[in-house]
This record gives structure tokens, C-alpha cells and sequence, in this order.
């Protein structure tokens, strides 16, 4: 399943979102997140998390109980930013079935 890559808001270059359907099953979780995360800087000249980390992040931590995931989360963030400014807006939403 490939996301549509255009912004939510308004944009030039306007076009409808896909449509797309999945069965989820009991158990299954799921992660909506904005590209704050992955734009942030890391302290040292690191650049930027990217998304390949916050992939890795959100695999390396789904079996955890969401309370635990949130902590992981902030942890990683800081550790990477540590004393750079956050740069953007930063939203995960992760749910279980």
C-alpha cells in the first residue's frame, strides 16, 4: 500500500486522496505521525531523524504497551535533539485493536 505524498491542507497542485480498505484484526496496531519527527535536527551536525528511523523506531517499540511506546518515543527524540531546538510540530498517534 503506497501513502499519498501530498499535504493535508491546501495545496497548488490539489488531487483526491486514495481510497484504501484493510481488515484489521485484533491485536494489529496502528501509526498516523506528521513529518515532525523525521524533519528534526540532531544535535553534533546528525541532520535530520528521517524516516527510516522513525520506521525503525516504531518497529523496534510496537509490542510495547502504549504508554511505554510514548516513552520510548520522547526518549529517542531527545536523545537525537538534545540541546537543538525543535524544529517543527511533532504528532504520533498509534492504536491498538
Amino acid at each position: 500500500m503506497q501513502p499519498d505524498t501530498q499535504p493535508v491542507g491546501i495545496f497548488i497542485k490539489e488531487k483526491p486522496f486514495a481510497q484504501q480498505f484493510f481488515q484489521l484484526q485484533q491485536n494489529d496496531r496502528l501509526y498516523i505521525f506528521s513529518d515532525g519527527l523525521q524533519s528534526q535536527l540532531g544535535n553534533q551536525d546528525k541532520g535530520k531523524f528521517k524516516i527510516k528511523r522513525v520506521k525503525e523506531l516504531i518497529t523496534n517499540i510496537f509490542h510495547l504497551k502504549m504508554q511505554e511506546q510514548k516513552i520510548a518515543i520522547e526518549q529517542s527524540f531527545n536523545l537525537w535533539k538534545q540541546e537543538t531546538e525543535q524544529t517543527d510540530d511533532i504528532l504520533i498517534i498509534g492504536i491498538k485493536i
